[in-house]
């Protein structure tokens, strides 16, 4: 079966499943990019209130039979979900975004730390070479408090290093 369309009024095609990659003729209508915008504002919407609602209903009743269902969302008809009690489903592109993006913020947060400690580092070196606290403090760009901090941690991550090596 052919899917031919051809309407000058219609700049976009309607995914009434829900699924960008879908080709299925019977899955596609004609719309304008506002009433397929619209559609999929309300559909996100409603999946957002889903996945609200799952989660308060997985705190007040982890066990609860409703967390164990068939998702009818699918373009290719209704899917068993396969989570433990508690869970709820999370599509694999959602999932590896997930993890792509915790991934990225603990490099974010290692590079923070790194650059932190770099800063202490420079300010013990620049107060050893007599420079007042104050002035290598401004000279390296970090606060006083924040300095005394990140030392803090610096000497623990040293300590716990130097115990580990024993």
């Amino acid at each position: 079966m052919d899917f031919v369309y051809d309407n000058s009024e219609v700049s976009a095609i309607h995914h009434m499943c829900g699924v960008r990659i879908c080709v299925n003729p019977e899955h596609l209508s004609p719309a304008t990019a506002a009433e397929n915008t619209a559609e999929m504002s309300a559909r996100n919407a409603l999946l957002q209130r889903i996945a609200v609602l799952t989660e308060a209903l997985r705190v007040a009743d982890p066990e609860n039979t409703l967390l164990r269902h068939v998702w009818w969302g699918e373009a290719d008809g209704p899917r068993e979900m396969q989570f433990p009690a508690g869970g709820t489903y999370e599509s694999k592109r959602r999932r590896a975004r997930r993890i792509i993006g915790r991934s990225t913020h603990r490099l974010r947060i290692q590079a923070n730390q790194d650059r932190r400690f770099q800063q202490v580092l420079d300010v013990e070196k620049a107060y050893a070479r007599g420079v007042p606290l104050k002035e290598a403090l401004k000279q390296v760009g970090i606060g006083r408090s924040a300095y005394y901090d990140w030392r803090a941690q610096l000497r623990k991550k040293l300590d716990e290093g130097g115990r580990g090596t024993g």
